[in-house]
């Protein structure tokens, strides 16, 4: 029995469509990740990134911080050098001061203080990103699918970045511009060139403001477009800063 021709060209062009679809299923990773998939992603982060690992004394989950990066990498933020605790996780430490023209400051002028000190170590340091970390967080990757992320969100669209700021708290796509956020300052990511403004910007808060209000505020004053995405989750420990209603 013959089949008449426009029932065996519309065979033919289902069958077109269906072998489309296959070969596009097989090759859609390689089509969306087209300037990803073969990226040297640790080359990337090792000449792009520096981190900090703001903590009091290198409790906490400050062991599990360090272990996600190797020693050139990574730069321990506490408030008093070389104790013990730090020595033993044999990382570099960078030393801050007290909050500066505060006789009395809260414990929030002082994290606030050496949160604006870790930027003005970014903004002289020679990598162009800086990961500011605090100390209660918890990694969702091993520490290669770590760099990844990082790279693979921070990346630039074009070649610029240095207007971008990212909390890497939060679910969302680092290329895509979010509403500036101010909760979640446990993972952060700002560039070489918005450091100074961002320093500036948080010795300008009032005493007693909390950092994660004045890191929104500085972002919109210094014209940082907030993105985010999604890197580490809070552990669940209590802040270290003073909170309203705290006992």
């Amino acid at each position: 029995m013959l089949i008449s021709r426009p029932i065996f060209a519309r065979y033919i062009g289902i069958a077109v469509i269906l072998v489309a679809l296959i070969l596009l299923a097989f090759r859609a990773p390689r089509l969306v990740n087209s300037h990803l998939y073969d990226l040297s992603f640790e080359t990337y982060f090792q000449r792009q990134f520096q981190v900090f690992a703001l903590t009091a004394s290198c409790g906490r989950f400050t062991p599990d911080v360090a272990a996600q990066f190797d020693a050139d990498s990574i730069t321990l933020v506490p408030n008093q050098q070389n104790i013990p605790e730090c020595a033993a996780l044999n990382r570099k430490q960078l030393a801050v001061s007290a909050a500066r023209d505060d006789p009395s400051p809260t414990k929030d002028d002082l994290f606030r203080e050496k949160y604006a000190q870790v930027l003005d170590a970014c903004a002289s340091g020679n990598k162009a990103k800086c990961l500011i970390l605090e100390d209660d967080i918890v990694f969702l990757h091993s520490p290669r699918r770590t760099r990844e992320i990082l790279v693979e969100n921070t990346i630039p669209l074009f070649n610029d970045g240095e207007t971008d700021a990212f909390d890497c708290t939060k679910r969302g796509f680092g290329w895509l511009s979010s509403t500036t956020t101010g909760m979640g300052s446990q993972c952060r990511v700002y560039s070489k060139h918005s450091a100074p403004c961002m320093s500036g910007c948080l010795r300008d808060q009032k005493s007693d403001s909390q950092l994660d209000t004045g890191l929104a505020n500085c972002q919109v004053r210094c014209e940082l477009k907030q993105k985010r995405f999604l890197l580490v989750v809070h552990g669940g420990l209590s802040s270290t800063m003073e909170r309203p209603g705290a006992s």
